[in-house]
């Protein structure tokens, strides 16, 4: 099952790869920004997100049930759960996608019945919640060890929503780039800003990371799982979600989705 936006126009982009032989497991991934609508959607959930006027505008065009991906990806999970409501269900993303992912888990997640999720890139879920469910908070310690969020402690990303994050956060160990040493010495320069955004966050370099099994900081427990990871992705299942949904993220359904549904 897949979701793809329409042309021209604001939406959601996400895959759901079930098990149905096995495991009764599934797992859902989130695109993470992608075009231009998708960057009206980061406004419209992290109002910070960007003071250009002329982009402001811009994405004043479009309305509320368009730019708000949450309640899309809340109606996206809801119809899943229809279909097979005794599958046990993990949520990722990338970047837009992971903070996607957490708003799942916190808001569907019922006492003891946790929808977990394992995100990478996420700009932090806090700020959210804090305007708009602030009766969630503070989040259920089980609820938030079921919360892992991946991170390159040199992502602008990262570095500017550590306050708001929320879960586990496993940090990679990376060497900070030079664009990136250069941006936080001046952070009013666009350019170099863009660059170390694409060294430290891209999808390409999270695709990276995973791939060499790039060592981080986080929980025992997390560690162990992902060492355990098998060596090769399934390059066919790759490149059909790739195609699908475009992406960013995407193949996060593979790298966590065929591991998870044979746990």
């Amino acid at each position: 099952m897949m979701r793809v936006p329409p042309d021209n126009e604001p939406g959601i982009g996400a895959y759901v790869w079930v098990d149905t032989k096995w495991n009764k497991k599934l797992v859902i991934a989130v695109r993470g920004t992608t075009t231009v609508y998708d960057e009206c959607a980061d406004l419209y959930l992290w109002p910070g997100f960007s003071n250009d006027e002329e982009f402001i505008k811009f994405c004043s065009n479009f309305t509320d049930d368009q730019l708000d991906y949450s309640q899309q990806l809340l109606a996206l999970y809801l119809e899943v759960k229809t279909y097979f409501h005794d599958f046990d269900v993990l949520i990722t993303g990338h970047s837009l996608g992971s903070g996607l992912a957490q708003f799942i888990s916190v808001t569907q997640s019922k006492g003891e019945e946790v929808v977990p999720s394992v995100v990478f890139s996420g700009p932090g879920l806090q700020e959210i919640l804090e305007n708009t469910y602030p009766s969630m908070l503070p989040l259920d310690e089980t609820l938030e060890k079921n919360m892992v969020n991946f991170v390159d402690p040199y992502d602008p990303i990262y570095v500017n929503s550590k306050e708001y994050q929320v879960g586990v956060i496993c940090v990679w160990n990376t060497q900070e780039p030079k664009s990136c040493s250069q941006y936080y010495s001046d952070p009013s320069n666009s350019e170099l800003y863009h660059e170390c955004f694409l060294e430290s966050h891209y999808f390409t370099h999270l695709l990276e990371l995973i791939s060499n099994k790039q060592p981080f900081d986080c929980d025992i427990q997390i560690k162990q799982w992902f060492y355990s990871l098998p060596d090769k992705r399934n390059e066919t299942y790759s490149s059909l979600i790739v195609v699908l949904v475009g992406g960013t993220g995407a193949f996060i359904v593979v790298i966590f989705g065929l591991y998870w549904t044979s746990r």
